[in-house]
């Protein structure tokens, strides 16, 4: 059976999902080369299914903490009494 990981572009940051015996990938995102014995391993699944449920669980956990991240910037809260 074929196990999945997931991985980090180092580059980009963006989240990848790549069959275990692979050497390399392209990042889907900004095209980089991601070698995968040196890429940053998140995670991983013994199915492609459940590679991509945890992969979107990844991306929406991120794109949460992004827009936190953004938002944080603009509501300032004065504690002037």
């Amino acid at each position: 059976m074929t196990k999945y990981i997931i991985v980090t572009c180092d580059a980009c940051n963006g989240y990848s999902i790549a069959k275990s015996c692979q050497k390399t990938k392209t990042c889907p995102y900004c095209g980089s080369k991601i070698i995968l014995q040196n890429a940053r391993k998140v995670a991983s699944a013994d199915s492609a299914e459940k590679a991509t449920e945890i992969l979107k669980k990844l991306k929406e956990k991120a794109a949460t903490r992004d827009v936190k991240s953004t938002l944080k910037g603009y509501f300032k809260v004065s504690h002037k009494q």
